[in-house]
Parts: C-alpha cells; sequence; structure tokens
C-alpha cells in the first residue's frame, strides 16, 4: 500500500486526511502487520497511472443510473462483513454495480466497485 493517503472520520463525521502524530501513528501501526507491506512511489509507475487517474476521476462522477423498487439487503447498510449492522454477504448494491459493470465492459476481466459513504 502506498501511504500518500491515510483518511479516518473526524469529530464532524467527514474523512479527512491524517496528520501529525495520528498519522505516524497509525503508519507505525500497518507496517508492524505481516500482512501490509509499504511501497514506495515508482516513478515510471505512477507516469502510467496518471494517464488513467483524469479519466478514472471524470467516470467516477457519473451516475450511470438508479435503482428503484425495493430496497436491496445492505444497499445503504454498513458495508464491511462482520460489523454490526452489516449484511454478513456485503452490500448486493455494490456487488450488482461490479457485475453489471463487468457484464457491459466486453474488454475488461475484473471490476471492483467500491463504495463509501460521505
Amino acid at each position: 500500500m502506498h501511504t500518500d493517503k491515510l483518511q479516518a472520520r473526524n469529530k464532524e463525521g467527514k474523512w479527512a486526511e491524517l496528520e501529525g502524530q495520528e498519522r505516524i501513528d497509525a503508519i507505525n501501526k500497518l507496517k508492524s502487520l505481516k500482512s501490509i507491506s509499504i511501497a514506495q512511489e515508482d516513478p515510471k509507475t505512477s507516469k502510467v497511472l496518471a494517464k488513467f487517474k483524469a479519466e478514472k476521476d471524470l467516470l467516477s462522477k457519473q451516475v450511470v443510473g438508479s435503482i428503484k423498487g425495493a430496497t436491496m439487503p445492505g444497499g445503504s447498510a454498513n458495508r464491511i462483513p462482520g460489523r454490526d449492522g452489516s449484511n454478513p454477504q456485503g452490500s448486493v448494491a455494490t456487488r450488482f454495480v461490479a457485475e453489471t459493470m463487468l457484464n457491459q465492459m466486453h474488454n475488461v476481466d475484473l471490476t471492483i466497485q467500491k463504495c463509501r459513504r460521505s
């Protein structure tokens, strides 16, 4: 993982970058976990990714549709299985969008749908 963006909800409930000692503590905790490695910035990789970032940012702001009818299980609940109030299988709406993207885009093998409530 890269450490350039470490966010947590602030007192107002909004996502904000970690700063100061809180950021240092978070990085040290992540470094202590054997399942996580912290990557160093690679200029060649960053150059390749920069080509896609503008397109990703533009596309991420587009609304692709809306779901009507009965509420999907987990659609607005906590999307992380195993947490209080969450759907044990994760968000049905999130999986629905990812599967729709995969089926509509004929030049991809995998889609990942990340949902975050603001």
